[in-house]
């Protein structure tokens, strides 16, 4: 069902119930009431669509028709007035790779698991037969740092041998390593910065693979037609809509970003911003 203009429905059937069960809007002590609903049914039906489809056209269409129901019911049993509504997204979608071949673009599939035999194919003629790079989870490989340890080999140096290696590999647009992260070696580029801002020392891979334009790079690559996942302005472009006329003044604002948005609304409700929070108040949007 998730993945049909149905799921939407059942949602909205949720959030009713939702706000009817807990009486939102209605705190006798007067605090506010928060209420966070993903509307995650668009994501399916682009992942098996495309979002040049006829199919995410038509369940766009008919979720703006649920939001505009949603927005009746609030505004009957609690007022519009009283209520701040924020919409946005936590990523885009990138048309189908033959899509964007039909259109003469440079576009393709990246099947990760051939990605890793070749990895581990030059590793191996480089260092000694062996399985060096052992998964993938986007857009991150893995590499074997106990084989590496046992055969007293240089990680840096079998990094550096992956990423030479993938830098020609179709479909690859720059390859970033573990050594390069931990020791601030990144160059000073905008897609260097956005790697970096997404890398976690800790659970994040140690060879860092970052597609070009148009290609897709997921899991079994002919499952899906469409996915999302890279540093391209089709996947990071996202709305960032507010509305709340106690609160936000009506207008067009280009300088902000969805990690505003935090900080925005605990500024809005007077309360500490999340930790971490990385965003700024959007001050010139507020009354």
């Amino acid at each position: 069902m998730m993945w049909t203009p149905w799921g939407d429905l059942l949602t909205l059937d949720f959030v009713k119930a939702a706000i009817e069960g807990e009486n939102l809007g209605n705190n006798p002590a007067g605090a506010t009431d928060i209420l966070a609903v993903s509307w995650t049914s668009h994501d399916y039906v682009n992942h098996l669509f495309g979002p040049e489809s006829r199919q995410s056209h038509d369940q766009t269409i008919r979720l703006d028709r649920v939001f505009g129901e949603l927005f009746a019911f609030i505004d009957q049993r609690i007022g519009l007035q009283n209520v701040l509504i924020t919409l946005s997204a936590d990523h885009g979608f990138m048309n189908i790779p033959e899509f964007s071949a039909s259109r003469r673009l440079d576009a393709g599939r990246i099947d990760p698991d051939k990605m890793i035999e070749g990895v581990n194919a030059a590793l191996s003629a480089k260092f000694g037969e062996g399985k060096y790079v052992t998964a993938w989870w986007n857009p991150n490989l893995y590499v074997d740092y106990r084989l590496l340890e046992e055969r007293k080999l240089n990680p840096a140096e079998v990094e550096a041998a992956a990423q030479a290696f993938l830098r020609s590999y179709p479909g690859v647009e720059t390859v970033f390593t573990r050594t390069q992260l931990e020791n601030g070696q990144m160059p000073n580029t905008k897609l260097a910065r956005q790697v970096t801002l997404a890398w976690h020392q800790q659970i994040s891979g140690d060879i860092v693979v970052m597609n070009k334009p148009n290609w897709y790079l997921f899991a079994k690559p002919t499952t899906y037609a469409s996915t999302h996942g890279s540093p391209w302005a089709y996947d990071t472009n996202v709305p960032l809509a507010m509305y709340g006329p106690s609160w936000i003044k009506a207008g067009k604002y280009g300088d902000s970003e969805v990690v505003d948005l935090a900080r925005t609304i605990a500024f809005i409700l007077n309360v500490r911003p999340p930790n971490g929070c990385e965003g700024r108040v959007l001050s010139e949007i507020l009354n």
